[in-house]
């Protein structure tokens, strides 16, 4: 398209230019005509013939009659005829000289920089900073102490689990999944602005890691923000379809709100995904309001 539209603009200056020098050269030849005339007038050949620079004047109207009357053309002798012809042509390169270099075939992607070779790209990464190395004992030390406090967090030990997940950051500060592991355990402590600024380093650090959205949504679940809890318990759901205890949460939401047929619904899907759902429900007050609706106790029994 750009080649097409610079191709369209040299046309256009070319035909500006050979118009230009037409008009240039019609004005050198002219004199030549007017001081021939006037040396040898032509024989009449009809009533109000006319000399020939009246002729071009008539034809193009009367400029060149003004032209003529301003610059003495009408004297005669040839010297002065020929000074006029080489100015008329130097006037004419001139306008050449002038128009002709902004003109160019070169396409758009001719004029880009030139891009980096692979050469180049390496070498530019060569220069970036590295990363540090991981300690592979200490990484999996930090495992360990992970491990450990996961299964105080669900024996709901929280402030030993805490202390194991301290443990962990100590043995290794890139392990990001710790720190979400720990802030939702201080949430559960009620340091609700600590543990979600926990749980946002782990997404910072990677903002696919699952188990995060969970946590964000039952931070938001306990600060009794449900639209958000909702929010992340989808957006856990979209990431692991078959995430278990979102379908749950998403259930004891709509629970709350005295939403029947919502909150059985994701009950129930709950129930198909692991069947252990179904005594947690049984004992959970979220459950109170239906305990004897046929279709409650239809689920869990």
């Amino acid at each position: 398209m750009t080649v097409k539209i610079e191709l369209f603009t040299i046309v256009l200056k070319l035909r500006q230019i050979v118009s230009a020098v037409k008009r240039l050269f019609s004005l050198a030849l002219i004199p030549l005509f007017d001081n021939q005339s006037m040396r040898q007038p032509r024989k009449a050949s009809g009533r109000g013939a006319q000399p020939a620079w009246q002729t071009f004047s008539a034809i193009d109207g009367d400029f060149f009659q003004r032209y003529h009357e301003s610059e003495g053309i009408m004297n005669r002798g040839g010297k002065r005829m020929r000074n006029l012809r080489g100015k008329t042509v130097l006037i004419a390169l001139m306008l050449l000289l002038l128009i002709v270099p902004g003109c160019s075939l070169k396409s758009a992607s001719e004029t880009k920089p030139p891009e980096k070779t692979a050469g180049q790209n390496a070498e530019s990464a060569k220069s970036a900073p590295a990363a540090p190395a991981i300690d592979p004992a200490k990484a999996a030390e930090s495992e360990k102490f992970l491990a450990q406090g996961l299964k105080l967090y669900e024996a709901y030990n929280y402030q030993g689990a805490i202390a194991s997940f301290d443990k962990a950051i100590a043995a290794n500060p890139a392990n990001f999944k710790v720190y979400a592991a720990k802030g939702i355990a201080l949430c559960f402590e009620g340091d609700y602005r600590g543990g979600m600024a926990l749980i946002q380093k782990t997404l910072a650090m990677d903002p696919n890691y699952v188990p995060a959205f969970y946590d964000m949504a039952m931070a938001y679940k306990l600060q009794g923000d449900y639209d958000q809890s909702l929010y992340w318990f989808e957006k856990t759901i979209q990431g692991d379809p078959k995430n278990t205890w979102s379908y749950y949460g998403i259930a004891t939401i709509y629970a709350d709100r005295e939403n029947t047929e919502e909150a059985l619904k994701y009950l129930k899907k709950a129930i198909e995904l692991d069947p252990i759902v179904k005594e947690v429900a049984k004992r959970q007050d979220h459950w109170a309001r239906m305990r004897n609706l046929p279709e409650f106790r239809a689920l869990v029994r």
